[in-house]
């Protein structure tokens, strides 16, 4: 493993310890969130009111499925056991955290971690160095997080949007697929615009991601190898970005 490589597999690990250190916050936002609604159980006790919480409606079954509510909930989902991606949306204003959760009660890195209104697209791989979930611990559920009305749609991988591998642009967290996956080298250059994380990962056709392309934050610009077979990316990026092959 040569200086390059080496450093790129450390920036991914770290970003996987944050996404645990992410999800731990949100853990104790959960319960402190629990202790609030206690109070709130006194108050009430007290003759004094408060809001309803309004809960999760049942999934829709078939492919895609999907489901959607109000507040917190944990709707449950037909068995995940293949990649998939996710599309969600919050027109909340504070937290919206929604993490799976696998058949034994586990759950595994956060789809989305934001605050307020959030429109986004998100990949879930099976299996590998990062998901604890496969066939035999499929996703049965979602653990939402959330003050405002939710949505959240499932489908295969290969239901991405289709763009051209020479030139494409977008915004925000995105899964996109090429028409046939990379061969040889292939060089792109990459833009962000926005203030926060710019990840971009590749993903081949089975559904295997690998090592980040890039991983910054803020603005970007830059040229980087994109990995022979990729036929996915996945994008996590608060503003506008871009893309050109050659």
């Amino acid at each position: 493993m040569d200086a390059d490589e080496y450093r790129r597999v450390a920036i991914d690990r770290w970003h996987v310890n944050t996404a645990e250190l992410i999800r731990e916050k949100g853990n104790l936002m959960r319960k402190s969130r629990r202790v609030l609604m206690g109070a709130t159980s006194i108050l009430l006790v007290a003759g004094l009111s408060a809001a309803p919480v309004a809960q999760a409606t049942s999934p829709m079954k078939g492919a895609p499925q999907g489901t959607s509510g109000t507040g917190d909930g944990v709707p449950g989902l037909k068995a995940i056991n293949e990649p998939v991606i996710i599309t969600l949306t919050h027109d909340g204003a504070s937290n919206f955290i929604v993490q799976p959760v696998g058949r034994d009660g586990e759950d595994g890195l956060t789809w989305v971690n934001e605050i307020g209104p959030y429109s986004g697209t998100t990949f879930q791989s099976m299996g590998g160095f990062i998901s604890t979930f496969d066939k035999k611990n499929p996703i049965v559920a979602a653990d939402v997080m959330a003050d405002g009305n939710w949505t959240m749609q499932i489908r295969k991988l290969k239901a991405a949007p289709k763009k051209r591998l020479k030139r494409g642009s977008g915004a925000g967290d995105a899964v996109i697929r090429f028409p046939k996956p990379t061969k040889g080298l292939t060089r792109m250059t990459l833009t962000h615009n926005g203030d926060s994380n710019f990840i971009v990962q590749p993903i081949d056709r089975k559904g295997d991601d690998g090592i980040s392309m890039v991983n910054e934050i803020g603005q970007y610009k830059g040229t980087v190898r994109v990995p022979a077979g990729t036929k996915y990316l996945w994008i996590i990026a608060d503003g506008e970005w871009s893309y050109r092959t050659k």
